[in-house]
């Protein structure tokens, strides 16, 4: 419990900011940008918290930008590598004492779905059943990805299709994109109400 609280603490004391201009943001509403603190020169200071991460990867045009606000994020903490690992020893260690196989054997000794196996088996299957739909999901963001970068070509003849691929970074942009083009739901707008 201690180490799971540290992880946490060191999660939300984390003060790793980039510093971007209005043009890199270009694509962020403006209750986003008036929210971000400048730097004396006149930068954007955005953090890794939630709403400045989601912020810019929901909504910023520039690939790169977003490219390093995902990067940025994955590799922040990086003390909480030892206390994750040191959690999940100790995980192992107090299931063996009480006479499981592994952590998973114990956590789901008192839920109806036991053992770890059966619910490995429910995921396959489940699995099995959403991945075409995903991949049918993910081809349709893949597809925008590919008209922005067609739109954004300066020479035609040698776009390559092909190597235009969806990246982690890639993906909350485009689902905003497809969400406005689709369903006409403009999240902004939503955001009112609440």
């Amino acid at each position: 419990a201690d180490l799971c609280t540290d992880f946490s603490k060191t999660m939300n004391d984390d003060a790793t900011e980039l510093l971007f201009s209005e043009e890199e943001l270009e694509g962020a509403t403006k209750d986003f940008l008036s929210s971000l603190p400048r730097d004396e020169s006149g930068k954007y200071r955005v953090s890794m918290k939630y709403p400045d991460l989601f912020g810019v990867l929901r909504n910023v045009k520039n690939e790169s930008v977003r490219a390093l606000m995902d990067t940025t994020n994955g590799r922040k903490c990086e003390s909480n590598r030892a206390v994750f690992a040191e959690a999940l020893k100790l995980r192992q260690e107090c299931a063996s004492l009480l006479g499981y196989s592994d952590h998973a054997h114990f956590r789901l000794e008192d839920k109806m779905a036991k053992p770890p196996e059966k619910v490995s088996e429910f995921l396959r299957e489940l699995q099995q059943k959403l991945t075409p739909f995903a991949r049918t999901e993910m081809e349709k963001l893949r597809s925008l990805k590919v008209e922005e970068a067609k739109k954004n070509a300066s020479d035609l003849a040698s776009f390559d299709e092909k190597s235009i691929q969806l990246r982690s970074w890639d993906y909350q942009y485009y689902t905003r994109v497809l969400l406005e083009r689709e369903y006409s739901l403009d999240e902004e707008l939503v955001r009112e109400y609440f």
